[in-house]
This record gives C-alpha cells, sequence and structure tokens, in this order.
C-alpha cells in the first residue's frame, strides 16, 4: 500500500464522479509510492468498492479517458504471473496531473531506471533505491487466489470453478419399471408380481417394444388358452427364460365362447376320396 498514491486520489480534483473516485482510490492502494506497477484484478476492485465488475471495468476505462490512469509496464504482471492468459493490466497513475510530485517520480523524469520486474527509482540528489513495489500483496481475505483479470477486456477467470458442475444440466436415469404395468396388465396370469417386477427390472428398455408385440401373440397359443389358462407360466418366469422370443405355432383360431377350445375351420377337413365326411 502507498500513502503518497492514496493521498493523491483523495486529493486529486480532476475526477469528481463518486464511483470514479472509489475505483480509483481502490487502485492507488495497489500502487507503489509513485503510483506505477499497480494490477489488481477486476473481481478484486469489485470486492473493495462494492461494484459490480461491469461497472469497475467502465470506470476504469473512463479514468483513463481522464488521463488520471494510464496503462503502465505490463512485465510487472508478468513477472509474477506465469499463465500469460491471465494477465490483469498494470496501471499507473497519473501523480504528475493535480499534484507535485517529487523529483524521479516519473519515467520521463531523470533518474527513473526501469527495472525488469519493476520500477527502480533514483532521485537527482543520489537518495536510496526505491524497493520494488508491493506488486498487490495487498490481497483481501474474501479475494479467491486464482481470481485473476484476463487480457484488455477485463475478463475473469475463476480457478475455483474447476470441477464444478454446471448448473441446468442434470440427468435423469430412465426408471427400470417403466411400461411394467402395461406388461402385468396385459398378461393373462397376475401372480408374483414383485419377482416379475425383478425380472423387469433386468430387460434391457429397448427390449421393452419386442416384448409388448410377441404377448398377443403368446396369448392366443392353444397351450394358454385350454384348462382356462392352467399352463400360463407365472410372468417372471416368462421374463427370465426371454419367452418372447420363443416361435408360436399358427393360430387354431379363436377359441369358443362355450368349450375354450378352438372354432373348427373347413381348411381342418380335406374330402375324402369316397366322397364321405372326413369327421
Amino acid at each position: 500500500m502507498s500513502v503518497q498514491a492514496m493521498t493523491w486520489a483523495l486529493e486529486q480534483q480532476v475526477v469528481t464522479d463518486a464511483a470514479m473516485r472509489h475505483v480509483l482510490l481502490c487502485l492507488a492502494n495497489y500502487a507503489n509510492e509513485a503510483g506505477k506497477g499497480a494490477f489488481p484484478s477486476i473481481a478484486t476492485l469489485s470486492s473493495d468498492t462494492g461494484l459490480s465488475e461491469r461497472t469497475v471495468q467502465y470506470k476504469l476505462r473512463s479514468l483513463e479517458e481522464a488521463g488520471v490512469i494510464r496503462r503502465g509496464n505490463q512485465a510487472i504482471a508478468a513477472a509474477y504471473i506465469s499463465h500469460r492468459d491471465r494477465l490483469p493490466m498494470v496501471y499507473d497513475l497519473s501523480m504528475e496531473r493535480g499534484a507535485t510530485v517529487a523529483p524521479g517520480a516519473n519515467d520521463d523524469v531523470t533518474g527513473c531506471k526501469p527495472r525488469r520486474n519493476g520500477v527502480q527509482l533514483t532521485t537527482q540528489r543520489g537518495a536510496t533505491v526505491a524497493p520494488d513495489p508491493s506488486l498487490n500483496h495487498q490481497r483481501t481475505t474474501n479475494e479467491p487466489k486464482e481470481h485473476v483479470q484476463t487480457g484488455e477486456t477485463g475478463s475473469d477467470d475463476v480457478g475455483d470453478r474447476k470441477g464444478k458442475p454446471e448448473s441446468g444440466k442434470r440427468t435423469t436415469k430412465p426408471n427400470p419399471l417403466d411400461g411394467f404395468e402395461e406388461f402385468y396388465q396385459a398378461y393373462p396370469k397376475h401372480k408374483d408380481r414383485a419377482k416379475a417386477e425383478k425380472a423387469w427390472r433386468k430387460i434391457d428398455p429397448a427390449l421393452h417394444p419386442v416384448i409388448m408385440a410377441a404377448l398377443p401373440k403368446h396369448c392366443r397359443q392353444r397351450d394358454w388358452l385350454k384348462d382356462n389358462g392352467q399352463f400360463v407360466p407365472l410372468p417372471a418366469s416368462w421374463l427370465n427364460g426371454r419367452r418372447w422370443e420363443d416361435e408360436i405355432a399358427p393360430d387354431a383360431g379363436p377359441a369358443s365362447n362355450f368349450t375354450n377350445l378352438p372354432k373348427h375351420t373347413p381348411d381342418m377337413y380335406q374330402d375324402r376320396d369316397d366322397g364321405r365326411a372326413n369327421f
């Protein structure tokens, strides 16, 4: 934190808009005593000011257009952040505007010697070398460590988002009993429903239409129609044995309403050579 930079931000009268002054003051908190080398992320400034990230970006552009801040030495951020695509914008405060600045405080003053990892300032009177800027170590406790500004657009990249599922994208598993009620009601024998449900769960849902298509043919076969359905297998046995795949003999005709036996059809009785009836 630089007292000189923050004092200048408070005393300057170039910017009068309250929100812009607030952003400028918080930005000054991350600059060195010469007002240089500030590169907090947009998210950090948003947390410090209580403004939205979009508003912070807008105010930074307005401050830059007003001439109170300018883009500084980007090598400062590059020296501390390895990911080139996550480098925040480095800003310098134009402390020469609206306040008296000590000699050697600006790049265009004799005695200023830029270094790769910071700004080395030497005053004209031989003062000791100023230390490297604080490089924005004034991190607030609420700021995520991986929250950094990316590019000149001010967009942020949040490291904490890795591994979190995207909202609104839930996959619903199919109910293994889908279609069972329709099958059970169509099946002629209603016994051991629990076992039938268990057998149905094991079957690939893609086979449900095949089963329902084969069931009516089985219901019309002779063995199932005789003796009031005594020989109809339990539904669980029929499913577990994959009996829907069995080949069914040709239908002998609908059952008689009186005897429960197949009705006789003319093709069952061929004429004899002597002309007598074949029955």
